[in-house]
């Protein structure tokens, strides 16, 4: 086991700006995963394995990986509905001779939208977007086959609201 801590890499850790604010515009979310894609491409280097944190805006993604990170591991936090947007991982993973893994946020839409109700008003995210980024999950819902040596599927039960 590596002697270094978990690392986390999110898009969304790139559109706080320099006040602190999380802020969204479509040319803010290209640059930010951007800039993601490239912090990956440096730390994974130094990593035993890459895991993806599947599951939608508010499905707890972030609150599991806080509590269940492994050191050694290099943590992509982000929605990830479809397959395709889990491929370029895979192939960078790949080449660069490291293992990739999932763990999969299964919460039911209902919770995640009472979760990203109770976020800030810069950190919700519009209702129709959830539910269109839960509905896409659950037609590409992530499975080994996509070359993942793991999936982990977390499953939410529907009474939940907290994260």
């Amino acid at each position: 086991m590596s002697t270094s801590l978990a690392i986390v890499v999110s898009p969304d850790a790139h559109l706080v700006n320099e006040a602190g604010k999380y802020e969204w515009s479509p040319t803010r979310v290209k640059q930010a995963w951007e800039n993601a894609r490239a912090e990956l491409r440096v730390v994974l280097y130094y990593a035993e394995r890459l895991v993806l944190m599947v599951g939608v805006p508010g499905a707890g993604k972030s609150t599991w990986l806080a509590a269940n990170g492994e050191q050694g591991a290099v943590y992509f936090d982000a929605t990830l509905t479809g397959d395709r947007a889990r491929a370029e991982f895979v192939t960078l993973a790949r080449s660069m001779g490291k293992p990739v893994e999932v763990v999969w946020l299964d919460t039911p839409v209902a919770v995640c939208v009472a979760r990203n109700a109770g976020r800030t008003p810069d950190r919700q995210v519009p209702e129709d977007i959830v539910r269109s980024m839960a509905d896409r999950l659950s037609r590409f819902p992530p499975h080994v086959r996509e070359g993942f040596t793991r999936v982990t599927r977390v499953t939410t039960p529907s009474t939940a609201t907290g994260q």
